[in-house]
């Protein structure tokens, strides 16, 4: 039996950040020490040598796009990264910054150009283009606007090299199952069932943390152990059919 993954509005956000965090989990290189949830973003990579992906999550329940041009998610996303470079400024050059969305992003829009924006030159038109545009962004919109503007133009083009986003990505595993290496030698069937497996591992260790009496270093390592015994007679089983 798997999980459901299906659920709408503010609740398919809450359940989209775990499916992300399990997917970066199974994703994970030896490098990576920790990935988090609701800690420093809605999802974090954090790595043994210091630098750290921080992750936004926007999910829809329509087949439209969350990050139109004009867009509270857009707009309020930059507004975070904005604050956080501006209380601390060196942040920029260890962390990249990642936008994940389950809906799919037009070829001509802002968030596409700010994807592909990946070098000084594409970076500073993008950095232009943002400039015009805050002056004459709604009045919802607005406080976010002025945050973004407060970047001085480095710091704004450093921040929109530094941005990836991912479209179309799974609103059911958080991603593409099959693009996944550490399942790779699974069939679909369990390549489901291990994913829901570690998606209740993560939201039960999240549930966990949250009860001041527990020793979340206990259960992690009580769950690291079952899930490896558990993928290893997987393995096994695979290997003898």
């Amino acid at each position: 039996m798997t999980t459901d993954h299906s659920a709408s509005g503010q609740a398919l956000g809450y359940v989209y950040q775990f499916d992300r965090a399990t997917y970066r989990l199974f994703q994970s290189g030896v490098d990576v020490v920790e990935v988090g949830v609701e800690d420093i973003d809605d999802v974090s990579v954090h790595y043994g040598s210091g630098k750290e992906i921080r992750e936004q999550d926007k999910s829809t329940v329509n087949s439209g796009s969350p990050l139109s041009d004009r867009s509270v998610a857009l707009w309020k996303t930059l507004h975070i990264w904005a604050e956080l470079i501006l209380c601390t400024p060196s942040i920029i050059d260890t962390t990249e910054f990642h936008i994940a969305t389950n809906g799919l992003i037009s070829t001509k829009c802002l968030a596409r150009r700010i994807n592909e924006a990946t070098d000084k030159e594409s970076a500073k038109v993008v950095c232009s283009e943002l400039r015009q545009i805050i002056p004459t962004l709604r009045d919802d919109l607005v406080s976010f606007g002025t945050t973004i503007g407060k970047l001085s133009d480095k710091q704004l083009k450093a921040l929109i090299i530094k941005i990836s986003v991912f479209d179309k990505m799974s609103s059911q595993y958080g991603g593409n199952l099959e693009d996944l290496q550490a399942l790779r030698f699974f069939e679909s069937g369990m390549k489901v069932g291990l994913f829901d497996r570690m998606n209740g591992w993560v939201k039960g260790k999240s549930e966990y943390k949250l009860k001041p009496d527990n020793n979340p270093e206990s259960l992690e390592k009580t769950l690291i152990k079952s899930f490896r015994d558990y993928t290893e007679r997987q393995q096994l089983l695979n290997c003898q059919l």
